[in-house]
């Protein structure tokens, strides 16, 4: 691992390093949903090229020219859930508990509270405690486990939903109070 990562919005450049990220961490078995690559370079490109960064924002973390970090966010589409985003993250085992995903986690904050969204969420397996103590750290607390809601090997294994409010103390920017 050379010593600068670099971490930035992903470009349609990227395209080919997301989807051998996906797929390295995808033959894992055990971190992400996804057991094939879901999207080809073109149409990874294509999310790159098209989407509303008002909306959906992607960052890489990039080791020389590989790919080795991803974390997606989109935000709610609809008035009701335009105070939220879900996020998503994908990092190569080669660079797990390096301060990578911290890294990628305060851009996608920034990008969030620039856009005003108050809430960020995501879901993670419960088997995946590494990433669930990586996410309590940086301030994510569990909201609920959809059970059993995964299959891995011959083994059924909880959702944990989490999330991080972005606003103080849970207050939503109208001063109303959220979460417990």
């Amino acid at each position: 691992m050379s010593h600068v990562i670099e971490v930035r919005p992903a470009i349609p450049a990227d395209a080919l390093g997301l989807c051998q990220l996906t797929e390295e961490v995808a033959a894992e078995g055990a971190f992400i949903v996804p057991d094939r690559l879901f999207f080809s370079e073109a149409q990874q490109a294509a999310v790159l090229t098209h989407r509303d960064p008002a909306y959906h924002q992607i960052w890489v973390g990039c080791d020389g020219p590989r790919v080795v970090c991803e974390l997606e966010v989109v935000r709610g589409v609809w008035r009701k859930t335009q105070h939220t985003a879900t996020l998503a993250v994908v990092v190569a085992k080669s660079h797990r508990g390096t301060g990578l995903f911290s890294r990628c986690l305060e851009a996608a904050q920034g990008w969030a509270r620039d856009q005003q969204v108050e809430k960020l969420c995501l879901t993670v397996f419960a088997t995946n405690t590494g990433a669930r103590t990586a996410y309590q750290r940086r301030g994510f607390v569990e909201e609920g486990v959809r059970r059993g809601q995964y299959r891995l090997d011959s083994a059924l294994v909880d959702e944990v939903l989490m999330a991080q409010w972005l606003t103080p103390s849970g207050r939503g920017v109208d001063g109303s109070q959220h979460g417990p």
